[in-house]
């Protein structure tokens, strides 16, 4: 009862959790663990347009003080009249403070509700479109920002430096990576796993053009022309595949690289621990939460330069860092993990040392609540 009247004392916040409105599952499967901590310690409703989290997580497994609120008139990219009075309706019920937004859909449609709502209200954004930063994207992210001017939380350095420079664009601006659940993905349970003979790596990312597929199986051609015994599974799904298996078929590498298609929480947490080097050559990224896990698994990683990868990742202590598109120094890279273990290894343990105190789910938890004490008492 002292917890619950302590709870419901506590500033209230709502939280976006939908689907097919550009965030990806992933993404989903986080704010599920963020939800599930955050409501231990505060008054949270939770939007959602989905009937469940993941293969694995459902809303089941929330505090029993979270509130679900289901929300259905937000399609992809779809604003319209009745959306934004149903979400006026959910403010009358719920009463927040603060409203959590994870796409630029939901900041805009939110913006236009806070106009109409008159009364106090302050918007959290985190944004996970690395791609919103670039050519016409750009222009209308940054004019979304520059009506909603909302609290901004930046998943890198190099965008949090960018914002904090432009205050026109945010209320104010925080630096919090994104949180990895690290009862899930642990690198303990690599050690029971029984090692193949050659040498498995994992890719766990949606198949679009920007995600460096087609240069990372150029490596992998790279890695057997110099006899490397290894196998490259890839986890994930999307508009690439047919493109991505004609040209393994064309490089003679069926059954050397290996589509294993979208895949659970639990079931991505099994292939990291089977794997032995994870890998991530993207050309553009904000953080990806996916890298994030394989380091947490304890899997020594070779990424890309780009986005937040070289905020968590320290080159030569943590993983390797190279220059997007460059297969040669990627495959140069992926070789010297495969004859030198040693190093893979401490490269791994360093990696999940880093995400367990960096980047831990309760760590992001209560950073975000810190942020929501602090916008909430703007509304009072």
């Amino acid at each position: 009862m002292e917890k619950a009247l302590k709870v419901a004392l506590a500033p209230r916040a709502l939280m976006f959790v939908d689907f097919d409105t550009g965030q990806r599952v992933g993404v989903n499967r986080l704010n599920a663990a963020l939800v599930a901590e955050i409501g231990e310690h505060m008054a949270l409703s939770v939007v959602t347009n989905g009937v469940s989290i993941d293969d694995d997580v459902s809303f089941e497994d929330w505090p029993p003080l979270v509130k679900v609120v289901k929300y259905d008139s937000a399609g992809p990219h779809l604003v319209s009249l009745r959306s934004i009075c149903d979400l006026m309706a959910i403010l009358g019920r719920e009463r927040p403070d603060t409203v959590h937004c994870y796409t630029y859909n939901q900041l805009f449609v939110m913006t236009a509700v806070k106009l109409l709502w008159r009364r106090p209200l302050q918007l959290v954004f985190t944004d996970h479109n690395s791609l919103g930063w670039k050519g016409v994207g750009r222009l209308k992210r940054l004019l979304c920002l520059a009506i909603a001017r909302p609290h901004f939380i930046s998943l890198n350095r190099q965008q949090f430096s960018f914002l904090s420079r432009h205050s026109v664009l945010a209320k104010s601006v925080s630096y919090i990576p994104n949180g990895v659940d690290i009862r899930l993905f642990d690198a303990r349970a690599r050690a029971a796993v029984k090692r193949a003979s050659f040498t498995r790596l994992l890719y766990p990312a949606a198949l679009y053009p920007w995600k460096g597929h087609a240069t990372l199986i150029e490596a992998v051609r790279l890695l057997v022309d110099r006899k490397c015994e290894v196998q490259l599974r890839l986890a994930g799904d999307g508009p690439q595949r047919t493109e991505l298996e004609e040209r393994v078929r064309q490089e003679r590498l069926e059954g050397t690289v290996v589509f294993l298609g979208y895949l659970s929480g639990t079931a991505l947490a099994r292939e990291m621990a089977r794997a032995d080097i994870g890998v991530f050559p993207s050309y553009s990224e904000m953080l990806p939460l996916s890298c994030l896990e394989m380091m947490a698994a304890g899997l020594p990683v070779v990424a890309t330069r780009v986005g937040g990868l070289p905020d968590v990742i320290q080159d030569g202590r943590s993983g390797y860092l190279v220059e997007p598109g460059d297969a040669p120094q990627l495959a140069d890279r992926i070789e010297h993990l495969i004859r030198n273990t040693e190093a893979a290894q401490q490269l791994g343990l360093c990696a999940s040392s880093y995400v367990r105190e960096h980047c831990s789910v309760r760590n992001v938890a209560e950073q975000l609540m810190s942020l929501y004490r602090m916008v909430s008492a703007q509304t009072r």
